[in-house]
């Protein structure tokens, strides 16, 4: 049994009773739901790790926030993502069992990379059939200083989305387009009121956490110049999709009874309605493709995680505007894409390191150092010949040389001499 209860934490089984029913959202790692403790949709749509497992402590891994005084825990160390499922290293990957009985050892964690690998693609998860195929992000809500505002308003709203082998590739015909065919599968999450001992019986019967499912095909995906509202100037990693189908309450989910447009019917002998995440038209996307990008080189800022992940967008033309999401991918590899761990990296072009002016050798490290010390010593010594010149004399000392010149004194002014003697010199 739980025995803190502070700001929010692990959720008891009553307090979420729903979402561990459905094991939806799928925590990963023995992680477990998270409770804000709040009897408003704020509970049960993200995993954490339970009080007695390692914790990520940088920030980077977990999900941790100041927002509202709530705290939303951490993943176990080496793993990320609203399900934890998102590896960061390949330290943190387990072997599995082969065919063949045999341990097999990751070859890679793929956390730095935005594209999908054949292994990721083609071939089952490595984890059994609870687990997801396809490369998985996973992204919480908000990113930018311009959607973190409206992640409010649907608190503790997260999206799964994972992508995998489009239908065309494995078709009859080979696809010569050189377009990379994929398709991706995505569902959003959204808190869910406390459903503890407080709630009527009846009333959060259909609170689910998830709120629709979508299935986006003839997709491709490039690494190009990044969309609006990032600069063109950046590079990113574009999903674009022709196609959608939307379920809203996902397919697999019970309606709650009399649920129409505006919400669900009333209850037995009551004016109290059911609860079910509505499907509001403005923030639920259609039956149309849509695109998706993530900057390789942007972290975000987004105000529950603070920070950390990769900034993302997602949008659907004449319906979806923008709209931020921060996410975490990394999957485990065990074939390395059919090539070991290089061939893993070569699959992922969508990683950029800056230049660093100190690298290379130590030839090269010496030579620049005498460059660097070389244009230190120059400087020095040009300051020090023009301090001598008489660029640099006072007023009154270049007036006296122009009246020794008047006087008889040397007819050559300097030419270094910037005073009214060009002048008087002229009149002379």
């Amino acid at each position: 049994a739980l025995v803190a209860r502070a700001k929010g934490e692990v959720a008891t089984y009553s307090e979420c009773r729903t979402a561990y029913d459905l094991n939806d959202p799928p925590c990963k790692h023995n992680t477990s739901l998270w409770t804000a403790l709040s009897p408003h949709p704020a509970n049960c749509a993200h995993c954490v790790a339970v009080p007695s497992a390692p914790q990520s402590s940088d920030g980077r891994e977990g999900n941790e926030s100041g927002v509202s005084g709530e705290d939303r825990g951490s993943c176990p160390v080496g793993w990320a993502g609203v399900d934890c499922s998102a590896c960061q290293t390949r330290d943190a990957c387990p072997d599995i069992v082969a065919k063949d009985g045999s341990r097999k050892k990751a070859v890679a964690c793929t956390n730095a990379c935005l594209v999908p690998t054949a292994e990721e693609t083609s071939l089952p998860s490595p984890f059994g059939a609870t687990w997801e195929d396809g490369k998985v992000f996973s992204c919480r809500c908000g990113g930018d200083a311009r959607t973190d505002p409206y992640c409010q308003f649907q608190k503790d709203t997260t999206f799964l989305f994972h992508v995998a082998d489009g239908e065309s590739s494995r078709g009859d015909e080979k696809d010569t387009s050189g377009v990379s065919r994929v398709k991706m599968h995505v569902k959003e999450y959204a808190g869910i009121p406390n459903l503890g001992e407080d709630a009527l019986p009846w009333n959060y019967e259909y609170a689910f956490a998830p709120v629709w499912d979508a299935n986006f095909t003839q997709c491709a995906w490039r690494v190009s110049s990044c969309l609006e509202p990032l600069p063109a100037t950046e590079d990113c990693a574009i999903y674009e999709c022709a196609a959608g189908k939307v379920q809203c309450p996902p397919a697999d989910l019970p309606r709650c009874p009399g649920r129409d447009a505006l919400g669900c019917g009333r209850g037995p002998n009551t004016t109290k309605k059911y609860w079910q995440h509505p499907c509001n038209p403005l923030v639920t996307p259609r039956d149309q493709g849509m695109t998706f990008w993530c900057s390789l080189n942007r972290t975000s800022t987004d105000a529950y995680g603070g920070g950390g992940g990769r900034l993302c967008y997602w949008n659907q033309q004449g319906v979806i505007p923008s709209f931020a999401v921060t996410c975490d991918v990394g999957n485990c590899v065990y074939d390395g894409a059919g090539g070991g761990e290089e061939s893993v990296k070569n699959a992922c072009p969508a990683v950029f390191t800056p230049p660093e002016f100190w690298t290379g050798d130590l030839i090269t490290r010496v030579v620049m150092a005498f460059v660097a010390v070389a244009l230190v010593f120059a400087a020095a010594w040009y300051v020090r010949l023009e301090s001598a010149s008489l660029y640099s004399v006072p007023a009154a000392a270049a007036f006296e040389h122009v009246a020794a010149m008047r006087a008889g004194g040397p007819r050559a002014p300097s030419k270094h001499v910037r005073t009214p003697s060009a002048v008087l010199g002229a009149r002379r």
